[in-house]
């Protein structure tokens, strides 16, 4: 990756990363060489229950350590997450949003379910959901208490 990343900011470009903060070791060493400009992460989930949504064990200690690392930089970033409306309540991004307190930018993404290999998952409950627009700005307005800046992404 570093090599890779090096080659494309020979052609003059910026370098972006999107991670989902598993590998820890890797995003050192790229923030070490100063071969980012902006990192996005995916936060999945409330901490505690991050394995549920993921499907598989997912190590918490690299998970905290990118968040922290990002937040730490100095290089420009957010977090964010795709609403998934069976795993994602209001509640549960709150308290997403409390356990990232502090950080830049948060920005809640609506999903998209005809790309899911799962049927079960879809948007009828979805926050983004016209009917829902009472929850998803109270939503808003929690978030907005926690970081510089707070946004949505729809279909």
């Amino acid at each position: 990756l570093p090599d890779f990343i090096r080659k494309i900011r020979e052609l003059g470009f910026a370098i972006k990363l999107d991670t989902n903060g598993t590998n820890p070791k890797m995003l050192k060493k790229l923030y070490d060489e100063k071969l980012l400009d902006y990192v996005a992460m995916d936060i999945k989930h409330e901490l505690e229950k991050y394995s549920d949504i993921v499907a598989t064990s997912v190590n918490l200690t690299n998970i905290k350590a990118s968040i922290n690392m990002i937040r730490e930089s100095g290089v420009d970033y957010e977090f964010r997450t795709t609403v998934i409306p069976k795993f994602h309540t209001p509640e549960v991004i709150k308290t997403m949003a409390r356990q990232l307190a502090g950080s830049k930018r948060y920005f809640l993404q609506e999903f998209n379910e005809k790309h899911s290999i799962d049927k079960s998952l879809n948007n009828r409950d979805s926050i983004f959901a016209p009917q829902n627009s009472p929850i998803l700005n109270d939503v808003l307005d929690f978030c907005k208490k926690n970081f510089e800046e707070v946004g949505i992404r729809t279909l």
